[in-house]
């Protein structure tokens, strides 16, 4: 066994599980989510015929900005009806839409009330959003 596989082996053998993490963890380390931040979304079932359900909870400011407003306003006027999800990186990003949406002949039309969010609003210094600074400003 190489020195990596030995040390690997070893970390995994003292991880508690989630399953623990979870049974250990007291009543006070728990917040209730209120459904109005869930979005739930049935997927198409997988190729055994299974159903597939997604559940995101939505962040509250000062993360979310406009665009939690934004997906508010897509969920209830069921526009991912008949889209795909078509990019996954795990543990980090899943993208979904319309994949004819570039194409401006074939896009599906956005519902009213959709918020433009300036980029500048993506991230957030630690002396809050009115100091927001962009990907680009930050990676300078």
């Amino acid at each position: 066994m190489s020195f990596f596989a030995l040390i690997t082996a070893a970390a995994a053998a003292t991880l508690p599980t989630p399953t623990e993490i979870v049974a250990a963890s007291p009543p006070t380390d728990w917040a209730a989510i209120s459904p109005d931040d869930l979005v739930v979304m049935d997927l198409a079932p997988d190729g055994a015929g299974k159903a597939r359900r997604v559940v995101i909870q939505l962040m509250p400011d000062p993360f979310s900005q406009g665009w939690v407003g934004n997906v508010r306003t897509l969920a209830t006027a069921r526009w991912w009806d008949g889209t795909s999800v078509y990019r996954v990186q795990d543990n980090w990003v899943a993208q979904w839409g319309d994949a004819d949406g570039e194409v401006a002949a074939k896009a599906k039309p956005l519902p009213q009330g959709l918020l433009s969010v300036p980029e500048k609003a993506y991230v957030l210094r630690a002396e809050g959003p009115e100091q927001s600074a962009s990907h680009e400003e930050l990676d300078a």
